[in-house]
């Protein structure tokens, strides 16, 4: 796998001669820019085959797709399962962040120049004075050289870190979730207030998002690795639709120009090259027409841009076809898809296209269709904020029959458990007594407390096993 820097293909030169010339993409869109979404009544009348359709409609069930959206021309032709469902949206979070990133450069909040010392960012342990000098463009291009432990991060993305120092920044691609926890929490303390209500006022509000809730999103910490949180994502399908469109209309939203065209022409320009034609740029990545094979012969033929996140979550930008679409999986059930079948979903869709369609299509309400492998939203308690007394009666060393310590601790205001064996996580409640784990299925947690003393036993309950220890 090369890691050298990308040189920048044709197809990627035209994008960005079109963008700096002030050219929107074919479809404005301007007609799905506020409101609810409007749909085609008849797909045939957008040119889409009704028997594909269905047929990707099933392929999408069997492979258990909790939410499906697609758009043509700012239109949607497929709308499929739990449409308005907010679910975490994993690593595309980093491709939505974007937006908010070209808006605070825009308006003169960050330089692309300025060097995460600039930015006043620090971490625990201390960053090398090497890791100080990568640029707020290398820490949204996976190009910083910071090898730093981080927040929100898979287990391979962890073992596989390079050494601390071993590349300079700018000169080594390594997708580490450091350098995108740090250019969020740079770009909240450059815009002076919360990153998820900036998501709303800045992104959510005037795309006209039907669904996202600051109140559903949450920092992720993992103190024991790093101090710099990372900020998950809790979005729908029909609403993250919406993000994919504005980058298909070069950053126009009803009649505004939201984001600047030069700035998603930069994005989809790539900044290194991985292997066979796909590429990496600002957050997104992409795809170079004969980058997807045989497999894909519809998708093989033009350029894709993606936000990709872990068990299946994706947004797709196809702008040869004036294509948007975004699919989640239901992980908040543990239910993932695979990646595989979401490229042969996303053929199937991209192929069900037959021909333009007619000039004025009838179009009316979004009409969803059901998707019978979706299960029912798991409950999800309102949560509360423990004060400083709550947290401190159940921080300690809780020892375990068996051996070893439970660890509870305090960071940032939020509660953390450390299980041998088991590692590190974030304790959530919605009552102040029984805790979860976001993102973990079968996962709970209470403690033993008399009155207003500190609790004398944790139980954790993972999986069906139960795990105690009694405070020592």
């Amino acid at each position: 796998m090369s890691n050298r820097a990308f040189r920048r293909p044709t197809w990627a030169g035209a994008v960005l001669a079109a963008a700096l010339a002030g050219c929107a993409s074919s479809g404005d869109g301007d007609g799905a820019a506020s409101g609810p979404w409007r749909a085609y009544v008849d797909p045939a009348e957008a040119g889409f085959s009704a028997a594909a359709l269905e047929e990707a409609h099933d392929f999408a069930d069997e492979n258990k797709s909790a939410a499906v959206v697609a758009v043509r021309q700012g239109r949607v032709f497929a709308a499929w399962g739990a449409v308005d469902r907010p679910l975490q949206i994993r690593s595309v979070r980093k491709s939505v962040a974007n937006a908010l990133y070209g808006m605070a450069v825009r308006d003169g909040l960050i330089a692309m120049d300025e060097t995460v010392d600039d930015l006043g960012l620090e971490d625990a342990p201390p960053l090398t004075a090497q890791e100080r000098t990568a640029t707020f463009g290398d820490l949204i291009t996976a190009r910083s050289g910071v090898y730093h432990e981080s927040a929100y991060a898979g287990s391979s993305m962890l073992a596989n870190l390079p050494e601390r120092d071993s590349h300079a920044p700018g000169t080594n691609w390594y997708y580490n979730n450091w350098d995108f926890n740090a250019a969020e929490t740079a770009f909240e303390a450059r815009a002076g207030e919360d990153y998820f209500e900036a998501l709303r006022r800045r992104l959510a509000d005037p795309l006209g998002m039907q669904d996202y809730d600051v109140g559903d999103q949450r920092r992720s910490y993992a103190p024991s690795r790093s101090h710099v949180p990372a900020h998950p994502i809790r979005m729908s399908a029909r609403d993250l639709a919406r993000v994919g469109q504005l980058f298909l209309q070069d950053g126009r939203w009803n009649g505004a120009q939201l984001l600047p065209a030069a700035w998603i022409a930069e994005t989809f320009a790539p900044r290194t090259e991985l292997d066979d034609g796909r590429g990496y740029g600002r957050l997104w990545w992409i795809y170079e027409p004969g980058a997807l094979g045989a497999d894909y012969p519809t998708l093989d033929q033009t350029a894709v841009y993606a936000g990709s996140g872990t068990g299946g979550q994706a947004l797709f930008v196809i702008p040869e076809h004036d294509i948007v679409v975004a699919h989640l999986s239901d992980m908040d059930n543990d239910v993932p898809v695979d990646g595989a079948a979401i490229w042969a979903l996303l053929e199937k869709l991209v192929a069900a296209r037959t021909g333009e369609g007619v000039e004025r299509p009838a179009l009316g309400a979004v009409d969803v269709t059901p998707l019978a492998s979706n299960r029912p939203a798991p409950h999800r308690p309102r949560l509360i904020a423990l004060d400083d007394a709550q947290r401190a009666a159940l921080a300690g060393t809780y020892a375990m029959p068996q051996g070893g310590d439970i660890v509870v601790s305090e960071f940032a205001g939020q509660v953390f458990m450390f299980v041998p064996g088991f590692g590190e996580a974030q304790l959530l409640t919605g009552d102040g007594v029984n805790f979860f784990i976001e993102e973990m299925v079968g996962v709970s947690v209470r403690f033993d407390r008399d009155g207003d003393r500190p609790a004398s036993q944790v139980v954790a309950t993972v999986g069906g096993r139960t795990i105690f220890g009694e405070r020592s």
